[in-house]
């Protein structure tokens, strides 16, 4: 009886040791519409000295949404004053081809967690803020935007 406790424990550890992220956050678009005037705003805050991070866009759209990609621009402002942009083509189906999404889905909803690139910064508050730069305005069928930022080792 101890020994099959004694897996399961060391089960549940094994499973539950798995990447962490230290910072995620989702704004929902009003009507499914995203407006160029709506420009969702995030804050994270270091902490640390272990300064290096991965910085991800997360989309959750519709199955009706009527493009292959989405290009968004991110807004960094740093504790020090200085401020950068990062534009990105996030793809959003496997191909062109076709509306085969390549992230997961249920039902007619799918979310993609897509990596904007490496992030290091200094101790101290930064101000992030994601823009709808498609042609479109608004942009329909976007249901939230996100930001997750990650340790990198």
């Amino acid at each position: 009886m101890k020994k099959i406790f004694l897996l399961i424990f060391a089960f549940a550890l094994f499973i539950g040791c798995k990447k962490i992220n230290i910072y995620e956050k989702r704004v929902a678009i009003p009507n499914h519409k995203w407006e160029k005037s709506f420009i969702p705003k995030f804050n994270f805050e270091i902490n640390s000295k272990k300064n290096k991070h991965i910085i991800y866009a997360i989309i959750r759209h519709t199955n009706n949404f009527p493009y292959s990609n989405l290009h968004i621009q991110l807004n960094v402002n740093t504790p020090k004053d200085s401020s950068f942009s990062i534009v990105k083509e996030i793809p959003l189906t496997k191909n062109n081809q076709n509306k085969q999404w390549a992230n997961k889905g249920m039902d007619d909803i799918y979310e993609i967690k897509f990596p904007i690139g490496p992030f290091v910064g200094d101790i101290g508050k930064y101000k992030f803020s994601i823009e709808n730069i498609m042609r479109d305005n608004p942009l329909p069928e976007i249901l939230n935007i996100g930001l997750g930022i990650e340790p990198f080792e």
